[in-house]
């Protein structure tokens, strides 16, 4: 027997936020967009949300074009780290025959909510003691200006030092992911906090390392823009589609490539499911931040607080929404959506009542692609590209894999930039950034 939502139900999901955009909408929140990033991308002064823009914060790195790499000799090292979440990974990063990067097995280091307390010094420790450990498997203690690549999943200013370093400046305690550094203060601007990259080539050194060559920090989606793969047809951008989201730009000055942090932008509604999550604290701020609407991380909250506004329609909505909020299946989503078997993760729901959560889990993912296409096409409209064929680099799995999110960006992007062929593909924040370094430190 088929079961179908009623339209009652369909109305009330509808009135919930739970719904595609319509044209129109995608069109007013494109221009919104658009202009978060111009005021980000053109101010002059520190990087605020107070003015209505995005923060965009300069990296200082500029973008890269695959003509560097090209010319590093056969074997040339690096160390390569992607710190800031649950699961930090390093690794050695090693240029093949092909003028390619490859990455070696990775160490991973997973850290608890309960280890994510530090101070700048316990940090830098933590990271060194990590890229001492694959330097010491890989033999690049001995090596002669060892480049060390920081991807830094923390919000960040960067700065060119004196010596060729990109430089991390952290100046708030509080952190994404419960990361909390308890002797920052946060009234001192990023200048007079202390240098992560002077912390950690002087810890390097006194744990053994040789030679430190260029330490390169930047932000994780800088460094998913700084592997470029196709050149000439790479747009100098980046964007991270996983448990977070955001996107990077090059600013076309001596600001580099920005950071853009533009899962922050401001430019969807607080309908009534984002209210449920906001009271209900699952999400960290009481604003609509588009992330809420798109990160893998808030998605099944998203949809419990779905659950929650057709509560009747379910025996024990309250089971439903404890599944969804404490799994740790990342595609839980996509499963539902595909119709996986309930009882494989654990749903106490009958037939007419797993159709409606498949039904929901559908709608919320269609909406996070809709605002994947939204981010995409604002951000290469801004940067000025509305014609042409361009590779748009890109780094997570919720885009890669979940059920009808790259079809639901792509509609988007071709609806919003119909003069432009935009194919996102996969791209590596580690082989990225490991390409700065060991171009940069040549």
């Amino acid at each position: 027997m088929a079961y179908t939502i009623s339209a009652q139900l369909q109305q009330k999901l509808d009135h919930s936020g739970i719904r595609s955009m319509t044209s129109e909408e995608l069109r007013e929140r494109f221009e919104h967009f658009r202009e978060t990033i111009r005021i980000g991308a053109q101010r002059t002064t520190a990087p605020t949300s107070t003015d209505g823009g995005l923060l965009a914060f300069p990296t200082h790195v500029p973008p890269m074009n695959g003509e560097g790499v090209r010319a590093l000799p056969l074997g040339t090292a690096a160390i390569a780290a992607a710190c800031g979440g649950t699961n930090w990974i390093f690794q050695k990063a090693t240029v093949t025959a092909l003028g390619e990067v490859a990455l070696s097995e990775g160490f991973i280091r997973p850290i608890p909510p309960e280890q994510r307390t530090h101070t700048f010094a316990s940090l830098v420790n933590l990271i060194a003691s990590e890229v001492v450990n694959v330097a010491k498997e890989y033999g690049l203690m001995e090596v002669e200006k060892l480049p060390i690549a920081i991807s830094l999943g923390f919000p960040q200013t960067n700065i060119r030092l004196d010596n060729g370093d990109i430089d991390a400046r952290i100046n708030k305690p509080i952190l994404p992911k419960f990361w909390k550094i308890t002797d920052c203060n946060g009234e001192l601007a990023p200048e007079q906090q202390p240098s992560l990259a002077a912390m950690l080539r002087a810890e390097l050194t006194r744990l053994g390392v040789r030679s430190v060559g260029r330490i390169v920090f930047v932000n994780d989606t800088v460094a998913v823009a700084l592997d470029a793969q196709h050149p000439g047809k790479d747009l100098a951008v980046g964007f991270v589609f996983g448990t977070g989201t955001n996107a990077a730009m090059d600013s076309r000055t001596e600001k580099g490539l920005l950071n853009l942090e533009a899962g922050a932008a401001k430019i969807m509604p607080i309908d009534s499911a984002l209210q449920y999550m906001i009271d209900k604290e699952l999400v960290p701020y009481s604003s609509s931040n588009i992330e809420y609407w798109m990160g893998g991380g808030y998605l099944p909250a998203r949809v419990a607080a779905a659950v929650e506004m057709v509560r009747e329609s379910f025996t024990d909505p309250e089971q439903v929404k404890t599944v969804l909020l404490q799994s740790f299946n990342q595609a839980l989503l996509s499963e539902i959506a595909e119709g996986f078997s309930p009882r494989k993760n654990e749903f106490h729901v009958g037939p007419s009542e797993y159709t409606l959560l498949k039904e929901i889990a559908r709608r919320v993912l269609v909406e996070a692609g809709q605002c994947i296409g939204l981010m995409i096409a604002s951000v290469v409209a801004e940067l000025g590209v509305e014609t042409g064929e361009w590779m748009i680099p890109y780094e997570g799995s919720l885009m890669a894999k979940a059920y009808s999110v790259q079809d639901a960006a792509q509609k988007v992007i071709r609806e919003l930039l119909p003069n432009a062929t935009l194919t996102p593909y996969k791209a590596s924040g580690m082989v990225g950034i490991a390409k700065f370094a060991m171009v940069s430190s040549r």
